[in-house]
């Protein structure tokens, strides 16, 4: 009645058509990671100079941030040098162009203290050609100082 135990064997792979079936399943599972212009990115060069609108003088040590959706580099803090110029390089994801034509909004927002917070419209006007078109963005932005009190 209470005799050696036997324990239960499973066969984890029973057959060659089970085996095939999990490792489809695996290649279905991951595909959604390899569609197409999921790993393609746009680089785009920023020049901005920032200036202050009361006599034009360039700001130093301005924060220049960029709000869009998709970015894949941005540098972590972004000022600009003695000049008031700020010359970086960022990219976005192709996700960011939508296969309807939708174009992305893209803002910079540049803030210092003694100083409105500016927002600029760098949205694209049109989807990239390629992944090898160069990019550029020139930008020229006034700030307001605020008024001391």
């Amino acid at each position: 009645m209470f005799g050696a135990f036997q324990p239960e064997t499973f066969d984890v792979l029973p057959n060659r058509q089970v085996a095939i079936t999990l490792v489809l399943a695996f290649f279905a599972a991951t595909a959604q990671f390899a569609v197409p212009g999921c790993s393609i990115s746009y680089e785009y060069d920023l020049e901005i100079t920032v200036r202050q609108t009361s006599d034009g003088r360039e700001v130093q040590a301005m924060e220049v941030r960029l709000e869009a959706d998709h970015i894949q580099k941005w540098p972590e803090l972004s000022l600009t040098d003695e000049a008031g110029r700020l010359s970086t390089t960022f990219s976005v994801s192709a996700l960011a162009f939508s296969p309807e034509g939708t174009l992305p909004k893209w803002r910079l927002v540049l803030s210092k203290e003694g100083f409105h917070d500016e927002v600029v419209d760098v949205s694209p006007r049109r989807a990239p050609a390629s992944g090898k078109e160069v990019r550029q963005l020139i930008v020229t932005a006034y700030v307001w100082p605020k008024k001391a009190q």
